[in-house]
């Protein structure tokens, strides 16, 4: 038996699953847009951005490959909204929207640490008139427990991926709220004429350690308003 890896052949593989991902978007501002950096959500719809590399592509195949499972392979749902569009993940029998996430963090970070996460799927709830949604999340290296010299109280054992689903409830006024900040920043994302014009500090501090118009030294970048930054 001869094995050689067959780089031609990822390639292909790689083109097909970004050939997959790609589907058509709604023209304008998304709630996607409005929950993070501003700015790389304009520099993105203008194309300054590079498409993700392959590395990332697989990521971010990994995410919607959790996501397609966890909804039983139901399609995303369009919603529109003064002005803003958005896709719920998932809209279970009692019509509640889930969002789903994956992530590589440990189980063990309270989820409330991820802001966006309840800014997104709070947007969702708000468009479909709703107050109750769930959140489900996919921690693909679970507790991380692998890496521990000694068990975690609790550990089960051979556990590695673990999923967990919140359920929350909010009021009319807290949404309303939420919404009214989303109007806000697509707003202003709507209004400049190029993602230079839109304020530098509209995004999470920890965000400018991903970004690539800050490693191509396009935007200072900064510390960041939004909470939890």
């Amino acid at each position: 038996m001869q094995v050689n890896e067959a780089p031609a052949q990822v390639a292909n593989a790689i083109d097909r699953i970004r050939a997959a991902m790609e589907h058509p978007r709604t023209p304008g501002v998304h709630v996607s847009d409005t929950v993070l950096c501003l700015r790389k959500a304009k520099a993105r719809g203008e194309g300054v951005i590079p498409p993700p590399s392959p590395s990332d592509l697989l990521v971010f195949s990994v995410g919607l490959a959790i996501q397609d499972y966890v909804t039983g392979h139901a399609p995303e749902v369009p919603l529109y909204k003064d002005g803003i569009s958005g896709n719920c993940d998932y809209v279970d029998e009692d019509g509640n929207p889930w969002e789903v996430k994956a992530t590589y963090a440990s189980a063990a970070r309270p989820v409330t640490d991820n802001k966006h996460y309840f800014d997104q799927l709070g947007a969702y709830t708000h468009m479909m008139g709703k107050t109750r949604e769930y959140l489900a999340v996919f921690y693909i290296n679970g507790y991380y427990d692998f890496q521990r010299k000694k068990p975690r109280e609790g550990a089960v054992p051979g556990e590695r991926a673990v999923l967990k689903v919140f359920e929350v409830v909010w009021s009319g006024e807290e949404l309303e709220d939420l919404w009214e900040g989303v109007m806000m920043r697509g707003e202003i994302l709507a209004s400049a004429r190029s993602w230079q014009e839109v304020p530098a500090h509209h995004h999470y501090t920890w965000e400018c350690s991903y970004c690539e118009l800050g490693k191509s030294g396009l935007c200072p970048g900064g510390k960041g308003s939004y909470d939890r930054s």
